[in-house]
């Protein structure tokens, strides 16, 4: 039997935080609160937000460049943004096949 991939993945990740759901939007849409954490879990990247447009239909590029040189590119285009409780995009990123994620969906409560 062979595998199949399907033409979207999704993905789902469910977190709790200690802050107001405007804060925790805001760190998600906000160029200065996303740079805090975007891409920061190595110290030595380099991350330049090529376009941050979080508007529906918008459109987002994210830059990182490696200690190595290597550059990634994570992009997508927002689907649906309702502050501060739901943010939908989909991702196309570097190591991920080449159709994009349907959608990243963020409902803030």
């Amino acid at each position: 039997m062979g595998s199949q991939t399907p033409e979207f993945a999704t993905l789902q990740i469910r977190r709790t935080f200690a802050a107001p759901r405007e804060k925790v939007f805001r760190a998600w849409t906000e160029l200065e609160a996303l740079d805090h954490w975007m891409c920061r879990d190595v110290p030595t990247h380099e991350v330049k937000y090529l376009e941050l447009n979080v508007r529906t239909g918008g459109r987002y590029r994210i830059e990182v460049k490696d200690p190595h040189g290597e550059t990634y590119l994570g992009q997508g285009v927002y689907r649906e943004v309702k502050p501060p409780e739901k943010l939908v995009f989909t991702w196309l990123g570097p190591n991920l096949p080449a159709r994009p994620m349907k959608a990243c969906k963020q409902r803030i409560r």
